[in-house]
């Protein structure tokens, strides 16, 4: 398990490296959403998975306390 677990001041700087690319590239989807873009399966499926970076890199970014016990999607 520690295998695992032990990424590192490097794997975590690579990691958000990844998360802000993907952050800027949801932008300019969610601009072409206003284009009267096609919505198909795949792009629900890109948008979630974006919104679901979102929600993590504010997550990581904000120290907040997940141990509380009414924690809600409000608080980012």
């Amino acid at each position: 398990m520690k295998k695992y677990c032990n990424i590192g001041r490097f794997g975590f700087q690579k990691f958000f490296r990844r998360l802000n690319a993907f952050y800027f590239v949801f932008i300019k989807f969610n601009n072409l959403k206003n284009l009267n873009f096609k919505y198909t399966e795949e792009t629900e499926e890109l948008l979630t998975s974006f919104y679901g970076l979102i929600i993590l890199k504010s997550i990581l970014s904000r120290d907040l306390d997940l141990r509380k016990k009414n924690f809600d999607l409000k608080d980012i």
